[in-house]
C-alpha cells in the first residue's frame, strides 16, 4: 500500500510532465516565431521578385531597357522600319501606313498593279501619330520626288498618345510635335511591366526559342513587307482561326467591351493628328487613299451588337473631313465587297496575305486613278 508521501511524490512527478507537454503549443504561439516566419516569407517573396525582374531585364522581351542580349519577344517594328526607310536608295512611290493590319500589304504586289514602287510603314498598334512620323521622314528623306499614300484604318483614326517605342527613338522624336502626350515610360512603369506574368512568359518563350531553335532578329524585307512565314495547311489554319474566333466571341459575350476601348482611335480630344497628316499630304500635292479594313464577320457583328460604334463614328467623321481635305475613302469592312472570304484571316482581326491581295486589287480599281 502506498503511503501518502508516495502519493504526493507521484503527483510531483506527474506535474512537470503535464506542464511540459503543452510547452510546444506555447512555443508555437510565441510572437517571435510568428514574426520570424513573416520575415522569412517576405524575404523569399522579395528574392523571387528580384529574380523574376532580373531575368526579364536581361532578356528584355519588350525592348524597354535595350539590353540586346537576345531578340525581343515582340519585334520593335518601328525602329526596324525607320532603319529600313533611311537605308532606301531611291524614293518609294507609295507609302503604306497603318497598324499591324496593314503589314500584309506587299509593295511588290502593289507594283504589279500600279507600276509604282512602295514601302510598307505599317507598325504594330500604329495610328495617326506613327503615320505622321513616317510621312515626315519620307518627305525629308526624298523631298523632291512625288509620293502617294495608302492608309489602312480599322476603327478609328485618332491618336491617344505616343507609343513608347516611337518616343524612345531619337530619329522619330524630332517629328513628334508639341502638345502631344509624352510616350516616355518612367523607370517605375518599366519595372512594373517587367514584374508582370506576361513579361515573364514572354522571356521564357524567348529563352526556349533561342535554346531549341535559332535566335533571329530579321522580320522584314527591305521594302518593309513581312518575311514569308512557314506554310500551314488550309485545314489547320481554318481550325486555328475558328478556335480563336470562338474564344474572342465568348470573352466579349461574357465580359463585354471595355468602355476605354470604345474611345480608342476617336478623333475628339486627340490633337487631330490625322487631320494634320491629311493637311500635310494635301499641301504637298498628295491625295491619300484611306481604306477601312475588315474584321472576321462574326466577330464584327458581335462587337457591334455589344455597342461598338467606332466604324460608324469614323465614317461620319471622314465625311465631315471631305469638306476641307482631299482623300479617297474605301470601306472594306465587309469581306464580300472585294470578293474575300470569312475564312481569309490569320486571326479574327488580321487578314491573310491572299486576302490583302484581293483588297489591294479592289483598291486600285476603285481609287479614281490615284495610285
Amino acid at each position: 500500500m502506498s503511503s501518502a508521501s508516495d502519493l504526493d511524490a507521484s503527483k510531483r512527478d506527474v506535474g512537470p510532465r503535464e506542464e511540459g507537454g503543452p510547452s510546444f503549443a506555447r512555443e508555437a504561439n510565441d510572437p517571435r516565431l510568428l514574426w520570424r516566419f513573416v520575415w522569412s516569407l517576405l524575404a523569399a517573396t522579395c528574392g523571387l521578385l528580384v529574380s523574376v525582374l532580373s531575368l526579364n531585364i536581361l532578356i528584355d522581351p519588350f525592348d524597354l531597357f535595350h539590353t540586346g542580349l537576345v531578340p525581343t519577344a515582340i519585334e520593335n517594328d518601328r525602329a526596324i522600319k525607320i532603319g529600313l526607310l533611311y537605308r532606301l536608295k531611291s524614293s518609294p512611290d507609295i507609302l503604306i501606313l497603318g497598324s499591324s493590319r496593314s503589314r500584309h500589304a506587299q509593295p511588290a504586289f502593289l507594283q504589279q498593279l500600279t507600276g509604282r514602287t512602295g514601302f510598307n510603314a505599317g507598325v504594330t498598334g500604329g495610328d495617326a501619330t506613327d503615320e505622321w512620323v513616317f510621312t515626315r521622314m519620307l518627305f525629308q528623306r526624298f523631298p523632291r520626288q512625288p509620293h502617294h499614300a495608302l492608309i489602312f484604318i480599322s476603327g478609328g483614326v485618332g491618336s491617344g498618345g505616343v507609343n513608347p517605342q516611337l518616343a524612345d527613338d531619337a530619329r522619330a522624336r524630332r517629328f513628334l510635335t508639341a502638345g502631344l502626350p509624352s510616350g516616355e515610360w518612367s523607370l517605375r512603369h518599366k519595372l512594373l511591366a517587367y514584374l508582370s506574368s506576361d513579361a515573364t512568359r514572354s522571356s521564357l518563350r524567348v529563352m526556349r526559342a533561342c535554346v531549341i531553335g535559332t535566335c533571329t532578329t530579321r522580320w522584314f524585307h527591305a521594302d518593309g513587307s513581312l518575311l514569308e512565314q512557314r506554310a500551314v495547311s488550309e485545314d489547320r489554319a481554318t481550325k486555328r482561326l475558328l478556335e480563336m474566333l470562338q474564344a474572342d466571341i465568348s470573352r466579349l459575350t461574357s465580359h463585354g467591351i471595355n468602355p476605354a476601348r470604345l474611345e480608342e482611335g476617336q478623333p475628339a480630344g486627340r490633337g487631330h493628328m490625322f487631320e494634320r497628316l491629311l493637311g500635310f499630304l494635301n499641301e504637298h500635292g498628295v491625295t491619300p487613299v484611306v481604306v477601312m479594313v475588315p474584321f472576321q464577320p462574326r466577330l464584327l457583328r458581335t462587337m457591334q451588337r455589344l455597342g461598338d460604334r467606332r466604324r460608324q463614328a469614323t465614317r461620319s467623321y471622314l465625311a465631315r473631313l471631305h469638306r476641307r481635305y482631299r482623300f479617297v475613302y474605301l470601306d472594306l469592312s465587309n469581306v464580300h465587297t472585294f470578293g474575300g472570304s470569312p475564312l481569309g484571316f490569320v486571326d479574327p482581326t488580321h487578314v491573310t496575305t491572299a486576302t490583302m491581295r484581293l483588297m489591294l486589287t479592289y483598291v486600285v480599281k476603285h481609287d479614281h486613278g490615284i495610285l
